[in-house]
């Protein structure tokens, strides 16, 4: 039996999910007032993302669907990364805290995608 190379996908990061990394950068700032905690975050995050590249529809589905492509979602710490996979690309679409009612967001997402056609 011979095992197969992985696939390697290209990820991208949508101006959603920078925006949103952003924005956990800033609360970390803003709530904590330590520097070096929001660079490592960012840091992370961001290594977190790329590792991605490999076998990315072993992820979860989110039940969710963005330009006909399903959503799957990474656990990270606390947090969810969002993505859809399109033939050799991971586009990361949305960062958000596990906690919050991240369904309302995705629906919301996915609501005005179908709007758009």
């Amino acid at each position: 039996m011979t095992v197969e190379e992985p696939r390697h996908y290209h990820v991208s990061i949508a101006s959603s999910a920078v925006a949103d990394i952003k924005n956990i950068r800033q609360y970390i700032l803003d709530t904590f007032r330590y520097e070096a905690y929001a660079k490592d975050f960012s840091r992370k995050i961001a290594d977190a993302i790329e590792k991605m590249n490999i076998f990315p529809l072993a992820y979860p589905k989110s039940g969710f669907v963005l330009e006909g492509y399903e959503i799957h979602f990474r656990p990270w710490k606390s947090y969810l990364i969002f993505f859809i996979v399109r033939e050799d690309e991971v586009q990361i679409i949305r960062v958000l805290k596990d906690r919050m009612y991240w369904q309302a967001v995705l629906r919301r997402m996915t609501r005005e995608d179908e709007n758009k056609t």
